[in-house]
């Protein structure tokens, strides 16, 4: 049975294994490729780490990077499949469940302001 989330270096490992994929995937490798990716993990397991743990250890605004992204309806659908697939394969629990959820919303508020239909938005 695999185990919840309990700590940030999960949220690391998660978020490791995550880009990962996301790199080799045809569809986003062209949004995260130009990324540093020893810069970029630990400013969103910062992120994470925020939204789970409440530890206020990300300060920032993550949509300011992604509304400066040329992002379509596909990425999000992408991500969102991947982000899932992901941490089922690793963890379950509340926290990884809490994990999702947020990601979904995230996903749904940032198509929002980014004038996207946002996932299921359209019927889908």
């Amino acid at each position: 049975m695999k185990r919840d989330i309990e700590t940030r270096d999960d949220i690391e490992l998660f978020l490791k294994a995550f880009y990962s994929r996301a790199l080799q995937h045809e569809v986003l490798k062209s949004q995260f490729v130009h990324l540093n990716m020893a810069h970029h993990i630990p400013i969103i397991t910062n992120f994470w780490s925020s939204l789970i743990f409440f530890d206020q250890s990300y300060d920032g605004n993550p949509f300011i990077k992604h509304k400066e992204m040329q992002l379509n309806k596909e990425h999000f659908v992408t991500w969102l499949h991947l982000f899932h697939q992901t941490m089922d394969e690793m963890y379950a629990g509340e926290r990884a469940n809490e994990m999702k959820k947020r990601a979904d919303s995230i996903a749904q508020i940032f198509q929002y302001k980014l004038g996207i239909t946002p996932v299921g938005g359209d019927g889908s």
